[in-house]
């Protein structure tokens, strides 16, 4: 039987891989939409690497 297990994950934007400056992050930015996905992706992986443990 699998261990039932509890995750809390807290994540911001900054530090994630592919980001080098605060200006990206901005509302206004063309490469925003780009850093959500990064960080979508980080995250997923966190949770698959969780899962597998």
């Amino acid at each position: 039987m699998a261990k039932k297990i509890n995750l809390f994950i807290s994540f911001d934007l900054e530090g994630i891989s592919g980001v080098t400056s605060w200006k990206e992050m901005r509302k206004d930015s063309p490469d925003l939409l780009r850093i959500r996905k990064i960080a979508t992706q980080e995250v997923n992986a966190a949770i698959r690497g969780v899962k597998k443990s």
